[in-house]
């Protein structure tokens, strides 16, 4: 995989990514980096204009996903730390009826240190959330 610059994140005051090129990108590839027990997770990104972008999860503590499809569309990121984090998660576990099992190791994963809290939210496909120690974003 060639980087070529890291991107400067911008989140608005809810915690969503302020990036237009990530609104309504498609997920064109996924992968995993494993160097001992650190975890990383490249998700590629191309552009409604084209623009190839990585998200790149550093240190992935949990990672779920779900609803994978044959075309995948971002409709935002949201990227929390701490308590904001922890009362996501609790409101999405309501939401989405998720196994307190579940939530409990999210919520302890975000307990150990100053962890993010990534969704990825869809137009369409794969929905996914993972806590990790940093993100980037590379063009």
């Amino acid at each position: 995989m060639v980087i070529q610059k890291s991107k400067k994140i911008r989140v608005d005051e809810q915690g969503i990514i302020d990036d237009a090129l990530i609104h309504d990108a498609e997920i064109v590839s996924f992968s995993k980096e494993q160097n001992g027990n650190q975890i990383n997770i490249f998700l590629g990104l191309r552009s409604v204009s084209g623009v190839q972008i990585t998200l790149a999860l550093f240190n992935v503590k949990v990672f779920f996903g779900e609803a994978l499809m044959q075309q995948n569309i971002v409709l935002e990121i949201l990227l929390l730390k701490g308590r904001d984090a922890k009362k996501e998660v609790q409101e999405l576990a309501e939401l989405l009826h998720l196994k307190h099992t579940m939530v409990d190791f999210f919520i302890k994963a975000i307990d150990k240190s100053d962890l993010c809290f990534v969704q990825l939210v869809p137009s369409n496909g794969l929905e996914a959330y993972s806590v990790c120690e940093r993100i980037e974003l590379f063009e």
